[in-house]
């Protein structure tokens, strides 16, 4: 719905599907994730109380536009996050790079789906530089973020870029106290799907850290076709297997109330 020109019927959809998802997709081990407007952040928050305050949801996602995560825009619905304990989730819609209202990708608008796809990292990348420089996670510091479906073997470069930028430049943004790379690895995690994109570890593994390898999360991309643990081990061996079984996902994670 980031795409869409009449942001009302967009509102409208969204507490439809909440609401269906409410419903119907509660169960004992799943809580559905909670889709607000980004037209609307004031009805957003408000959508957010609602339905943690009844139990049937379990994350937030706030779909990308051409107005960055860093912006105080967002702020009501990061208050809202934070205060009802709800991770925010940022994923691709696949209109991106396509319709007015979602964002661009580089250089322009691209004629093919494959130039689409292969760019889509570059969401992530604008919005975790958006959202340190920008002192979000300065205002909200309990503020929790998963990036899912856009990758993950990009983050030591950009991590290195986000820092040495800072240290050149940190007198014009005084807010930012710490270097970004600790916000991200204080703030956000990072999804394994699509894994096979992740083949081949001997080009990318050498540069993670411990801290930053422990940012990683299983993704499974269901219901859609994705990725089973199976393909974890496959891609990426035993030993990110076992650390991702054990690693902060269970810091996304809202429980699931008993009475359900």
């Amino acid at each position: 719905m980031n795409g869409w020109a009449d942001q009302v019927a967009a509102r409208v959809f969204l507490e439809a599907i909440n609401s269906y998802g409410a419903e119907h997709w509660v169960s004992p081990t799943a809580l559905p994730v909670t889709v607000v407007s980004p037209a609307d952040p004031a009805w957003s928050a408000q959508e957010i109380r609602r339905r943690a305050a009844a139990n049937t949801t379990g994350a937030v996602s706030l779909p990308l536009t051409t107005t960055m995560l860093g912006s105080q825009v967002w702020d009501p619905i990061f208050e809202a996050c934070v205060e009802t304990d709800l991770p925010l989730v940022v994923h691709f819609s696949g209109v991106e790079g396509r319709y007015a209202g979602a964002p661009a990708l580089a250089g322009g608008v691209h004629s093919n789906a494959l130039s689409r796809l292969t760019l889509m990292p570059h969401l992530a990348e604008s919005n975790i530089a958006s959202l340190t420089y920008e002192g979000a996670l300065v205002r909200f510091p309990e503020l929790r973020i998963i990036f899912t479906g856009f990758g993950f073997t990009w983050l030591p470069s950009l991590l290195w870029r986000l820092d040495r930028e800072w240290r050149t430049f940190r007198h014009d943004i005084p807010w930012v106290t710490e270097p970004p790379s600790e916000q991200v690895l204080n703030n956000m995690w990072f999804s394994t799907w699509p894994v096979g994109e992740a083949a081949d570890t001997d080009e990318w593994e050498s540069a993670f850290t411990e801290r930053l390898r422990d940012r990683v999360v299983y993704g499974s991309h269901s219901p859609h076709e994705g990725d089973t643990p199976a393909d974890i081990e496959t891609h990426l061996g035993a030993e990110w297997t076992n650390r991702i079984v054990r690693s902060g996902a269970a810091a996304l994670a809202r429980p699931v109330p008993l009475e359900v």
